[in-house]
């Protein structure tokens, strides 16, 4: 395996570490109560100068229905370093009720950004025409900007290669410091250099719970290979990991760049699903589009064996960060 990774290195996704290849490039971010947060490294002089740039954009922007359009915008609760604004979201936007928060932060080199839907129905033009549904008005802007300010508020940049010491959720370029509490869903994915069609994919959601575990799904996963050219089970059984109960499945067959691959899944926590205990997902795709790589490819660039390998390297490194919950 020296030929196809250098080496393993922890990585904090959620409140969990696993070891990824050295050097792979990453996408991801966090969806924490329906708010999209995702980080980025960016000096605080190009911070400022992209604030500034937004606030002329959305100043002067203009409603293709000719509804206001900048509602709001300032430092979060008078804090250096961050800004926000309240806008309809896009120029066209039907409803002049659409709201769409957006807060940015900058912190030890990154640029944390927050970004979640609202709605204000108080003042609508449709009351001119109709009075009587102006009963019917709701506003969830104060409520969901509170949201955001405390997200902001919590929230760290974060350098790859820092695991934290208390407790939070990680994402990528990112910390935001909470106890483990529902809805928090974490995505980071991990494609290496050398072989853009191969990623490894881990997700964590403390708001799903299936009905049934990964092994419990088989019926489902055989009905799905037998419509796939060259679908196959390689392995499947339980996996005993650090802290951590887990399923794996292993399979080969056509994906979708049409060459020869394999899907590799892992699942832990299927049917709990809790603040506690999220529902844990770690995919590995080879001969895969990626967020890197899009195709067309003509072969897969890694061989089974040799991705077997990797997973068996890396999923087996799964394991709650102490101190994450």
């Amino acid at each position: 395996m020296s030929n196809k990774i250098e080496g393993l290195q922890p990585r904090c996704v959620g409140r969990f570490i696993i070891d990824a290849p050295n050097g792979a490039l990453q996408a991801g971010g966090a969806t924490i109560n329906d708010v999209k947060l995702t980080a980025e490294q960016i000096s605080l002089q190009d911070f400022e100068n992209e604030m500034q740039a937004r606030e002329v954009t959305l100043k002067s922007t203009r409603s293709e229905f000719g509804f206001q359009f900048l509602f709001d915008y300032g430092k979060v609760r008078g804090s250096d370093k961050t800004r926000y604004f309240i806008s309809l979201g896009e120029p066209h936007e039907i409803s002049d009720g659409a709201r769409v928060i957006e807060a940015y932060k900058w912190d030890n080199g990154y640029q944390v950004s927050v970004r979640i839907k609202a709605f204000d129905s108080r003042n609508l033009k449709i009351y001119d025409r109709h009075p009587e549904m102006r009963e019917f008005a709701s506003n969830n802007v104060p409520e969901k900007t509170n949201l955001v300010f405390d997200l902001v508020e919590s929230a760290y940049g974060r350098n790859d290669e820092v695991i934290p010491t208390e407790p939070g959720v990680c994402f990528l370029g990112g910390f935001l410091k909470r106890t483990a509490q529902r809805n928090e869903r974490i995505n980071t994915r991990f494609v290496l250099a050398d072989k853009r069609d191969v990623k490894i994919s881990l997700l964590t959601d403390s708001g799903i719970q299936e009905k049934d575990t990964l092994l419990q799904r088989g019926k489902q996963v055989e009905r799905s290979l037998s419509l796939i050219s060259g679908g196959r089970t390689v392995r499947k059984g339980r996996v005993s990991l650090q802290g951590l109960e887990a399923e794996e499945w292993l399979t080969a067959g056509e994906t979708q760049l049409e060459v020869p691959g394999n899907t590799f899944t892992l699942e832990a926590n299927s049917t709990i699903g809790s603040a506690e205990a999220p529902f844990i997902a770690l995919d590995m795709k080879t001969g895969a589009p990626s967020n890197f790589e899009k195709g067309p490819i003509k072969a897969a660039s890694m061989s089974e064996a040799d991705a077997v390998k990797l997973w068996d390297a890396v999923s087996r490194t799964l394991r709650p960060r102490p101190n994450g919950f």
